[in-house]
């Protein structure tokens, strides 16, 4: 594999980018498996939306064949119980571990990918997915069929919205450019082939929810993906279903996405002028109101840490 070299888009297009149509009859097209990691906190009151993953991916497996889902899902906060109660309702290809207390969202990951991560095929394909996240219909399969198609592609990304919608037909993916990858490329939108989760390795414990950054985890991985990626493409449309994004969180998520961006500015001048720009968007939040000055100093000085 030819890992390390940065994206640039292809021959002009509409926008820059290289544009390819996937048709949804292309989604008969196979792949190895599609695994799934993602953990809950059995105390946070959210079984409607784990339910609501549970029916998403058991409704692509059936779509896939069948036993071509693999979902690996670490309840925390959960005893025994909890534990008998959530796999009652899980489907038979889930998982389930469980743990007493809290981790972070990166350490909880990396926990599974400790366990299982043995068990990702090198065309397997890979998703994070948030618990209160979901697949809408014929996604999966679509980025199933996208992976099938194109050997060399690794990574993948879309949008993500309250109110989903199936693929569009024929769906446009591009070349996405960075900015593209670090505005919408979140662990709920990131899909990546298994020989780059692999090269990836874990998350950083250092970032995230649960840690004093707040957030950046899923940057850095994605940066790291984008970097081992042979290609990647990004398709512009709301296909995974998980709460709006609001103006109030690029405050909240400021220091972990620049910490993210600052550990990666060695990897080539485009991850450089991403952290300048996420500089002066800290300053133009500070000229909003949205956080002080003396707030903006402080998560900037700490970010670079």
């Amino acid at each position: 594999m030819n890992y390390g070299r940065e994206h640039a888009p292809s021959k002009a297009a509409p926008g820059g980018a290289k544009v390819t149509s996937v048709a949804a009859a292309d989604c008969a097209a196979t792949i190895s498996t599609v695994c799934i990691f993602n953990t809950s906190d059995a105390k946070g009151g959210r079984r409607e939306e784990l339910d609501r993953l549970f029916a998403s991916l058991s409704a692509a497996n059936a779509a896939l064949g069948g036993r071509r889902v693999r979902h690996y899902l670490l309840l925390q906060n959960c005893d025994e119980h909890a534990l008998a109660e959530v796999a009652a309702r899980a489907p038979a290809f889930t998982t389930i571990r469980r743990v007493d207390g809290r981790l972070s969202l990166s350490a909880a990951r990396n926990r599974l990918l400790e366990e299982f991560g043995a068990e990702m095929g090198a065309d397997d394909v890979v998703s994070f997915l948030d618990d209160d996240a979901w697949f809408a219909p014929a996604t999966l399969e679509f980025v199933v069929a996208a992976f099938a198609a194109a050997p060399e592609l690794d990574l993948f990304f879309c949008r993500c919205g309250s109110g989903p919608a199936a693929p569009p037909e024929p769906a446009e993916l591009v070349d996405p450019r960075l900015l593209d990858l670090l505005r919408y490329g979140s662990s709920n939108t990131l899909i990546v082939r298994g020989a780059v989760a692999r090269a990836v390795g874990r998350f950083d414990e250092k970032l995230g929810l649960g840690t004093p950054h707040g957030g950046g985890e899923d940057t850095d991985y994605a940066l790291r993906a984008w970097t081992n990626a042979r290609r990647a493409r990004f398709l512009n449309a709301r296909v995974i279903g998980h709460r709006d994004p609001f103006q109030g969180l690029r405050a909240q998520y400021y220091r972990g996405a620049l910490a993210a961006l600052a550990r990666n500015a060695a990897s080539g001048w485009r991850v450089k002028l991403q952290l300048v720009r996420k500089v002066l968007v800290g300053l133009y939040l500070v000229l909003r109101r949205e956080h002080s000055l003396a707030t903006w100093l402080q998560n900037t000085r700490l970010a670079f840490q």
